[in-house]
């Protein structure tokens, strides 16, 4: 069975949306709530998805608001947990597998390319937030064999998914500092397969 990202993302991406209109207009606890049930929600529809694939895998991590991970140091009050796992779930690029250099350029590219302009318009938490999905699924991806530069590629990837972060929600050079250090995770991938 063939299941693809983007009707996932789909399903996600109005109710979110409305849980977003609803932060903008200081409802933070119901916002909260449709969030944090569309995760769980989500999460469990997941466990019937039967590929192992890095962005069903990134999805998974995502979903299970249970468990903890270090993009949730980035959430504050009007941003909790849940709005920013959604957040990330709806910028996860649809990478199965992870086989050549080129397709890592195309992922890590098509990143840049959604995060700058995000971060351009005043929102580096966004930005921060796309480049984190996109690089928990780049290192989440199963390869079926490697490639040059691959575990130089995916080594400050991971160290920048995995690296515990203290809370800094609303501080604003910290979030710009998250965003400025996850680009630099990708940019350190791009150069190490040339």
């Amino acid at each position: 069975m063939l299941i693809r990202l983007l009707p996932w993302q789909a399903a996600l991406r109005e109710p979110h949306a409305d849980a977003l209109s609803l932060r903008r207009s200081g409802y933070i606890a119901e916002a909260d709530l449709i969030d944090t049930t569309l995760a769980r929600a989500f999460f469990a529809l997941s466990g019937e998805i039967t590929e192992d694939w890095g962005w069903v895998r990134a999805l998974r991590v995502l979903l299970d608001t249970s468990t903890p991970t270090a993009l949730d140091a980035i959430a504050d009050p009007t941003c909790t947990v849940a709005c920013v796992r959604l957040t990330a779930a709806l910028a996860l690029p649809a990478l199965t597998t992870l086989l050549a250099p080129e397709q890592l350029r195309e992922v890590i590219n098509a990143a840049i390319a959604s995060g700058a302009p995000t971060y351009n318009a005043g929102d580096p938490r966004g930005c921060g937030i796309i480049y984190w999905a996109t690089a928990l699924t780049i290192v989440d991806a199963p390869a079926t064999r490697g490639f040059a530069g691959q575990a130089r590629a995916l080594r400050p990837l991971r160290q920048a998914v995995d690296d515990a972060l203290p809370p800094f929600g609303s501080d604003p050079q910290a979030v710009d500092d998250f965003a400025w250090r996850m680009r630099h995770a990708l940019d350190a991938a791009l150069e190490a397969v040339g």
